[in-house]
């Protein structure tokens, strides 16, 4: 049995993949920080949504360190030991489908508040998010049931292939929506469209980011023998909630750079009060006038600006002058 047993593509494997996980749980922990320092007055649903997500993330975690260190230290001379999936590894997957499948309801609930709430393309995502999650429960009860990574190799590596298929599916059609529907609600306003264009490009890289892993898994998993794939799934999770971090905070820098375009400033030396005092101004004054106004659809994972509008301003500047009484 000790001979038969290959720990380069079982835990050996796995802890490494647990290495990659530690490290993307120190991201999720960096961006729900700054999630908190930066948006006090979001909706409590989003403050509870960054909770459970750090929840989820602080768990699985914790769960992976325990398979790692009860497959390589508790059973570190125990070759029969290492063959068996522990409880804590079976839990970890189950809570990493949790993690893509609150990430996919939440871009989901994104489309349907840009296609102005029709329930076609939203529904078509949940459907196929949907039987995404239920793949991973079918990897967890076949972990479950078979107990030994030699029982399960061919049923679970199956039935995750899907289950990454329907990922990708889900994600290319999220990223290809909001593109679509962001791209229609151009106004032909320039100030307007051109804050669409970037909330645009960030849906679509943060859907094609995920898209893309998915595919690497896929293709490793289809073209291996061993159970390497697993280690690489087990961070599919990670990579879930810090896409939905990112598009939350991505927010505050959104607006800030569209603010920041076309703008200088206005520089005056003095300045003529209504009791007729002549007041020295050494430092700057920014004057801004409106230029355009537009409707801007919500940034997916919170709107740009609050209420869904937005005034483009335009910042005027002279030379220092001297204005005397």
């Amino acid at each position: 049995m000790a001979s038969a047993l290959n720990l380069n593509s079982t835990t050996g494997a796995y802890l490494i993949g647990v290495f990659f996980e530690i490290w993307l749980f120190g991201f999720t922990s960096l961006q729900a920080w700054y999630y908190v320092q930066h948006y006090p007055s979001d909706p409590f649903r989003l403050k509870g949504l960054v909770a459970l997500i750090w929840c989820l993330e602080c768990l699985h975690a914790a769960f992976s360190c325990h398979a790692a260190y009860y497959w390589l230290v508790l059973n570190y001379l125990n070759p029969e030991a290492l063959n068996v999936s522990v409880w804590s590894a079976d839990s970890a997957l189950i809570i990493a489908g949790v993690l893509v499948f609150v990430t996919h309801c939440f871009f989901c609930y994104r489309v349907w508040a840009v296609s102005g709430r029709t329930y076609i393309m939203p529904g078509i995502i949940f459907f196929l998010a949907l039987a995404s999650f239920g793949l991973d429960w079918a990897v967890f009860v076949l972990s479950v049931r078979e107990k030994t990574f030699s029982g399960f190799g061919h049923a679970i590596q199956v039935t995750s292939s899907a289950g990454l298929a329907f990922k990708v599916a889900t994600d290319t059609t999220i990223a290809g929506s909001l593109g679509f529907f962001l791209h229609r609600s151009k106004s032909g306003i320039q100030s307007t469209d051109h804050l669409v264009n970037k909330l645009t490009f960030y849906a679509i890289n943060i859907g094609c980011l995920t898209s893309i892993i998915d595919i690497l898994v896929l293709a490793w998993s289809e073209a291996t023998s061993n159970l390497i794939f697993l280690a690489l799934y087990t961070v599919v999770g990670n990579l879930y909630s810090n896409s939905l971090l990112a598009t939350l905070n991505i927010r505050q820098y959104a607006r800030s750079q569209v603010l920041a375009e076309d703008g200088t400033s206005l520089q005056l030396a003095s300045m003529k009060f209504s009791d007729g005092v002549r007041t020295t101004m050494p430092g700057s004054v920014t004057v801004f006038q409106s230029e355009s106004r537009g409707t801007i659809p919500d940034l997916p994972g919170g709107p740009v600006f609050r209420k869904g509008s937005f005034t483009k301003t335009k910042e005027i500047s002279t030379d220092t002058e001297t204005v005397t009484a």
